[in-house]
């Protein structure tokens, strides 16, 4: 058996939008194994006294007064072209996907193909966690097109979006989750695309196998179910069967 430890278990990916201090250090506080930093996102790396592992972008919005403050020793520059086909943020997430995602998994298979309890690639892979911060303002166009990016079917990793309203957590097939609210905790689900077999535990409106559309309400302001037991939380438990919902937890009631 292997005694080889996952280099990398969770990213932090940081864009050019929307994020404050307090962001950031929410992010900071899960201790990501490592940070890529999207273009004009550097500031929001350094303000908080953050050192990307990675830049990538075109730099367009990264100005050259942040990037000399970058060791580049310690900073790797990944350069794209202005005119392009890709957002920068999707290159970050494909550069995630494969530099970290896929090399991770391929080490562990290769460190010993013999033992009974090495797991699938695929299987390990969503267990890596990215963190994305930054999404959220600026342009609407490049907003939406910032989350509509998370339905990507290609990501093999699960995603955890933070902003300053709140935190929402990337629900798919492979990857169900279990959230601990305070009872009478307030969250939304927010389908990205038609959405099958969702069912939702711990809830004073609970669902089981239904289908959500993403242009239907059904999934909106939600209340947790009150405290069982003696952790006094409720303990929300989101699973779907097909496509992609968002399970968004606002931020007084994510943190407590």
């Amino acid at each position: 058996m292997s005694n080889v430890q996952p280099s990398v278990s969770r990213l932090l990916v940081v864009a050019n939008g929307e994020c404050d201090q307090a962001t950031l250090l929410r992010c900071q506080a899960k201790a990501p194994d490592k940070i890529i930093c999207v273009d004009g996102g550097l500031r929001h790396c350094l303000e908080a006294s953050l050192v990307p592992d990675v830049l990538l972008g075109d730099f367009d919005s990264a100005t050259q007064a942040l990037l000399e403050r970058l060791d580049p020793s310690r900073t790797r520059l990944v350069d794209f072209p202005v005119e392009k086909d890709a957002t920068d943020l999707e290159l970050a997430l494909q550069y995630a996907n494969s530099e970290f995602v896929q090399t991770e998994s391929e080490h562990r298979e290769s460190v010993d193909t013999d033992s009974t309890n090495t797991l699938p690639s695929g299987s390990e892979a969503v267990q890596i966690e990215v963190m994305l911060a930054g999404l959220s303002g600026g342009r609407t166009d490049h907003m939406l097109a910032n989350w509509m990016l998370l339905a990507n079917p290609e990501w093999r990793f699960r995603i955890t979006v933070f902003d300053a309203l709140g935190i929402a957590y990337l629900v798919t097939a492979a990857t169900s989750r279990s959230v601990s609210l305070d009872p009478g905790a307030t969250f939304s689900l927010l389908p990205l695309t038609t959405a099958r077999g969702v069912t939702v535990e711990g809830a004073k409106y609970p669902l089981s196998k239904a289908t959500l559309y993403p242009y239907r309400s059904r999934g909106i302001s939600n209340i947790a179910n009150a405290a069982t037991g003696s952790t006094n939380k409720s303990g929300l438990t989101v699973s779907i069967s097909d496509g992609f919902v968002l399970l968004y937890v606002n931020n007084n009631e994510a943190m407590r």
